[in-house]
């Protein structure tokens, strides 16, 4: 964490976790096709209120935010 300039809880909020792609409570299912990996934040509020984004616009917006180097306001390095 230190070596990259992160908080433990900034660190805790990028934890890597299981993201269903389609919400279990929507009827997605726990198979490899519908589970990729998410940060704590997004596997945890992408899903929540009406406004759920479909896959295909979630996964242009987390292209979109990691091409400027930052994720939810923390600067992010790209590991070159």
């Amino acid at each position: 964490m230190q070596a990259h300039g992160l908080s433990a809880a900034q660190a805790n909020h990028l934890r890597s976790t299981a993201e269903h792609v389609v919400a279990r409570h929507d009827g997605g299912h726990d198979t490899p096709a519908n589970i990729v990996a998410a940060c704590k934040y997004c596997n945890c509020h992408r899903h929540v209120g009406q406004d759920a984004l479909p896959a295909t616009v979630f996964a242009a917006k987390v292209r979109q935010r990691l091409g400027r180097e930052r994720w939810h306001g923390i600067v992010i390095h790209p590991l070159h």
